[in-house]
This record gives C-alpha cells, sequence and structure tokens, in this order.
C-alpha cells in the first residue's frame, strides 16, 4: 500500500495535462491489446429468442482502489466486497432479444432508441446509451457487421439511484455481455466477461 500512496503523492504533484497522458497511455495499451486478440463479428445470428438476467449490486469493504488505474494495471489489487439485494430484489435486469426488423435497438428504463454505427465513438460519454455502443464495440459488433437478425439490448435499474457507488455500471456491462452472449451463441467464461468489462469502460472512459 505504501507504494500506492506514493503513486497518489506522485500525480498529485504532477500537471493535470501530464496526469491525463499517463491514463490516455494505459488505456490506449489495454485496448490495442484486446482488440489485437479479438477478431470481429461478421455477422449478427440469433441463436436464441431472448436471454435474461436478473443481478445484485455490490457493497466494497476494503481495497475499493486497488482495481483503479494505474495500481491494478502496474500491481494488481483485490476488493473484498459482497452481493446485496434492495428490499429484497435484484435492481439490475438485463434483457436481449430477436427482432423481427434487421436492426440493432437500445433500451435503458424504458426509453428506446435505434441504434447508427456512426454513433459510435462520437465522445457522447454522458449518452444514455454510450453503455450500450461499448458493449457492442467490446463484442466486434461494426459497421462491416451483417445484421441478419436484429436484436433489442434492454437495461433496467431499479430501487436505486445512478451514480450510488454500488457498483451499477459495471454490473450492467457484465450482464449485458452475458445476455448478448447467450442471444448468439457465444458462450464468455466469468474470466472473459470481466475482461471485456474492463475494455468497455475504457471505451466510456470511466475506467
Amino acid at each position: 500500500m505504501q507504494y500506492y500512496f506514493s503513486r497518489c503523492r506522485y500525480l498529485k504533484d504532477m500537471s493535470s495535462y501530464k496526469v491525463n497522458e499517463i491514463y490516455l497511455k494505459l488505456r490506449e495499451e489495454i485496448l490495442n491489446g484486446f482488440f489485437s486478440e479479438h477478431s470481429m463479428v461478421k455477422s449478427v445470428v440469433c441463436k436464441k429468442e431472448r436471454a435474461e438476467i436478473s443481478l445484485p449490486v455490490r457493497v466494497n469493504f476494503s481495497g475499493t482502489w486497488t482495481d483503479a488505474m494505474p495500481y491494478c494495471v502496474q500491481k494488481g489489487g483485490e476488493v473484498v466486497n459482497m452481493a446485496v439485494t434492495v428490499d429484497g430484489g435484484k435492481p439490475i435486469k438485463v434483457t436481449a432479444e430477436k427482432i423481427k426488423e434487421k436492426q440493432i435497438v437500445f433500451s435503458s428504463d424504458g426509453v428506446s432508441e435505434i441504434f447508427s454505427f456512426d454513433k459510435l465513438q462520437t465522445g457522447e460519454e454522458l449518452s444514455d446509451f454510450n453503455l450500450h455502443r461499448a458493449v457492442l464495440e467490446t463484442v466486434g459488433i461494426n459497421k462491416d457487421t451483417e445484421i441478419e437478425d436484429g436484436f433489442r439490448l434492454s437495461t433496467q435499474v431499479s430501487l436505486i439511484d445512478k451514480g450510488s457507488g454500488l457498483g451499477v455500471s459495471s454490473i450492467l456491462l457484465g450482464g449485458c455481455f452475458k445476455v448478448l452472449g447467450e442471444l448468439l451463441g457465444k458462450k464468455y467464461t466469468d474470466e472473459e466477461i470481466f475482461r471485456m468489462v474492463f475494455v468497455a469502460e475504457q471505451i466510456m472512459k470511466t475506467g
């Protein structure tokens, strides 16, 4: 932990420009490393009609910042946490379902949007659908992918507010990869999902 605190003091003493430069470099290395190992999806074919998952949120007890860059990239780190329900329910729900139209539709808490590949990497980090777009990019669906079967990717968060500090965005990402993998017939391991969540967070610039 002494290294971590020394690193914090080091970053604090640096200019904001230099700190941003370091993070941009780390992000670039993570993304390049991931996408050099993963091929793009040539065509979207749904193997199921629908896949759905409900998930709890998490409470961190210790070690929280060891999972944040640059420490986790340079030294690794572990976090002690617990999955919890809220009022007896799982607040996060993610659904992927095949649709008749040959298009991709995003839905977030009941608000829907037809996806356009022109909106990828537009810098709209605060968009309601930035998370959904990051999922597609991580999976490898791009403008060259043939959409043989359309699908809707829906996320819903209830019982808690966004920005609650309960891991909502990363849990949503994990749920998206899980159900989209099932819909498209891709069996992602837990380790693969964890890595894709980390990559998607870099795309969203929240990692």
